[in-house]
């Protein structure tokens, strides 16, 4: 009866992989059909399309590894989960030394939208809702579109990095999961042969 401990250690491993990977893959779906109802290519969807790629593979890596019981499916889920927490380790890096920079680039960006025509309707809106003017101050108005969208970034960041961390311990502590799944992994014939045995043992016994 020694296999008993690790058995039930294994399969409470496998539903945590299963319930800590689900809510990525249901993510990325989401922001897949995000990007299908508004499939507009500009810095801000390339982003999302990244994101949402990346959710989508791994939840569902991390789904199929758990139901399937797939031993190198899991250690490729908790290998590949570990380096997407070391690659957003070094993207908000970049972000922290090369704010300026990036500040800059996402304003010329959003310039350049005011002018495309299929943003127009969406500034439009934002226009008529803050009062706002698109590109310089005119019309009576206290503020540019693109300064009151950056106070309103500023007013939802800390939410945002909220959002963020949560999501980042989310993935490591999957990842953990995945690889402690793989440590107590046996193949399934070797549990149904010891249930096997421990219902005979009491009729040889009889």
């Amino acid at each position: 009866m020694d296999w008993i401990r690790p058995f039930c250690i294994y399969q409470l491993f496998r539903a945590l992989v299963l319930i800590t990977s689900l809510p990525m893959l249901i993510l990325g779906a989401g922001l897949s059909s995000l990007l299908l109802r508004y499939p507009h290519l500009d810095s801000g969807g390339i982003v999302l399309a990244i994101m949402s790629t990346f959710l989508t593979i791994i939840g569902l890596s991390g789904n199929l590894s758990s139901i399937k019981k797939s031993k190198y499916a899991t250690l490729a889920y908790g290998i590949t989960l570990l380096l997407v927490c070391g690659v957003e380790v070094s993207v908000g890096c970049i972000i922290y030394f090369k704010y300026e920079s990036l500040s800059l680039f996402i304003r010329e960006d959003l310039i350049a939208s005011q002018r495309d025509v299929q943003y127009q309707k969406p500034w439009t809106d934002f226009k008529e809702q803050f009062d706002c003017c698109l590109n310089d101050y005119k019309n009576n108005c206290s503020m540019t579109c693109i300064d009151q969208l950056r106070r309103l970034f500023y007013s939802k960041i800390f939410q945002i990095g909220n959002i963020l961390i949560a999501l980042f311990f989310f993935q490591l502590i999957s990842a953990c999961l995945s690889l402690c799944l793989y440590g107590y992994y046996l193949p399934s014939e070797v549990y149904k042969s010891e249930i096997r045995n421990a219902s005979k043992r009491p009729e040889s016994s009889s």
